[in-house]
């Protein structure tokens, strides 16, 4: 009796045919109460996550795509095991790293536009906004600076080739 007790409050069921008479089957009544419900919220939380995470409602498009690239590189491997758990997080880890801080992503993505202008603003869009910050360290003077100033045209078609690492 006691576990049909457990079970019907724990599941939040509760039919009322067995219920707590003395103070403390009354608190520990309530006690079993409060870890059902906090048992079951966290329960389908969980549930949730792991549907959302099967229809990939809650990826952003580049996750999908990396989730695909993924499967086919399983697929290249006869159907065979997947990825390890340390390589496959490793690269889910460089791609969020890589889409967070690609300083075109956003340019490209409306390339249109961004080729609708002329040579000097797009070069002045990409070495005093975008890579101002990388231009001016001292490092990279030092590399690229032979004792004259560095060339814009130059910047402009580097910073095409500069991709987060």
């Amino acid at each position: 009796m006691s576990l049909y007790y457990i079970l019907t409050t724990l599941s939040t069921v509760g039919y009322g045919d067995f219920f707590p008479v003395s103070i403390l089957e009354k608190i520990v009544g309530s006690f079993v109460m409060f870890c059902g419900v906090t048992f079951f919220s966290v329960l389908m939380n969980e549930f949730r996550d792991i549907i959302l995470q099967l229809k990939g409602d809650n990826q952003t498009e580049d996750e999908k795509q990396l989730n695909k690239w993924l499967l086919l590189l399983r697929r290249f491997n006869n159907g065979g095991k997947a990825l390890n758990k340390s390589l496959r997080e490793d690269l889910i880890k460089h791609f969020k790293y890589f889409w967070a801080n690609n300083r075109t992503a956003t340019l490209m993505e409306k390339k249109e536009y961004f080729d609708a202008l002329p040579r000097d603003i797009k070069r002045k869009i990409m070495t005093e906004y975008l890579f101002k910050d990388l231009f001016s360290e001292k490092r990279f003077k030092d590399f690229l600076d032979n004792g004259e100033s560095m060339d814009p045209d130059f910047l402009y078609d580097l910073s095409f080739g500069l991709k987060p690492r």
